[in-house]
């Protein structure tokens, strides 16, 4: 997602580091779609995913940033996604063929004051369910 100075990020509430992603669904049914992102949330806060240390086989290992968190956004909607619960894709429905195109974005929100120097990775796995 790129790499910003602290003071991007050192008052809570600042976001940076915007960048879409899509998730393409084909062949579907007919129906009502929803998503979910599980992934280990910010404490006390289910919009944020919380950072993790690199873990890159050949890299050592760096400390996560402090107080900052990665939140995922329905691009459609603005609307912000709760990790770990299940979610209707607003404005966003499958065509007459099945498809859809889910428009997506991932960015890293300031959760608290201070100075976030540090790695900035975490991890989510989604799942997609529709009837």
């Amino acid at each position: 997602m790129g790499n910003y100075s602290s003071s991007a990020l050192a008052k809570s509430g600042q976001k940076a580091g915007l960048t879409p992603f899509e998730i393409d669904l084909t062949k579907c049914q007919a129906g009502s779609v929803k998503i979910r992102f599980d992934g280990t949330p910010v404490s006390g806060n289910n919009t944020l995913l919380a950072l993790t240390s690199s873990t890159a086989p050949s890299a050592p290992a760096n400390d996560p940033a402090k107080s900052v968190g990665i939140e995922i956004t329905d691009l459609a909607s603005n609307g912000i996604y709760k990790i770990g619960q299940t979610s209707g894709i607003t404005g966003q429905a499958l065509d007459s063929t099945g498809a859809l195109n889910i428009k997506l974005a991932a960015r890293y929100v300031a959760w608290a004051d201070g100075n976030p120097s540090g790695a900035a990775n975490s991890t989510s796995d989604f799942s997609i369910e529709y009837q």
